[in-house]
Order: structure tokens, then sequence, then C-alpha cells
């Protein structure tokens, strides 16, 4: 095997494991998240698209939401969703730490986002495994 090859496996393998490990850190933090948050409606209060070089954009919101506490916080998030000024947004946000905040979000998310992690970790991890072994 040459050098070459070693850094390509073990950079593979390094990022398999972090795959491998984030996505059952994920999935335990958003239910965490999930099941203590508190739910509110804002209003989106600014927008803006960002472009990358493919000409895919993403638009970048500000929500402006109030929680139980009466203070005013502003989410900066990006969404696949764009939305207009004014428009009303559920927010979902951390009771104990109210900036802490995410557009609302569901379980199916979470599970989706957490199965993409795993099958793309499984898969560079028997991709490193036949380089290992070649």
């Amino acid at each position: 095997m040459t050098t070459v090859q070693v850094v390509v496996a073990s950079l593979t393998t390094l990022v398999a494991l972090v795959l491998l490990c984030s996505a059952p850190a994920f999935l335990v933090r958003r239910f965490g998240f999930l099941g203590r948050s508190e739910r509110t409606y804002g209003e989106v209060a600014g927008r803006s698209l960002e472009h990358s070089g493919d000409g895919v954009s993403t638009a970048r919101l500000q929500i402006r939401y109030r929680a139980k506490d009466g203070r005013e916080y502003t989410l900066d998030q990006k969404s696949e969703h764009d939305r207009k000024v004014g428009e009303a947004v559920e927010v979902l946000y951390d009771p104990d730490r109210p900036e802490h905040a995410y557009l609302k979000f569901g379980m199916t998310y979470v599970v989706a986002v957490t199965l993409v992690m795993l099958v793309i970790g499984v898969g560079l991890a028997l991709f490193a495994l036949m380089m290992w072994r070649a």
C-alpha cells in the first residue's frame, strides 16, 4: 500500500467514524430538544438568498419570536422554504435558553437526517475496509 493510499484510507476511516458517532448523538440531541421545546409563532422579519456556485439558492430567514418570558428573540436560520417578510412561522425554542431556537421540525426530519448520516457512514466504512484490505 502506497503512502497516498494509506492517507486516503485513514481519512475515509476517520470520516466514517465521525458520521457513525455523530448520527446517534444528533438523534438524541434533536429528540431531546423536541421533548422539552416550547412552541410559539414568530414572524419573518427579514430574508435573503444565498447563492451557491452551482445555481442553487438557499433562503436565510431572520425570524422574530416571543418566548413565554415575554422577551423577544431573533432567529437567523437557513431554510429550504423561502418565506415572505411578515409571514407567520412556527418556532421551537428551549425554555431554559429561549435564544436557542429552530424553525419547527418534526421527527421525520430527525430520523431522515440520522439515516442519511448512517448510510453514508456505513458506505464509507465499507469502502475504507476494502482499501485497508487491498
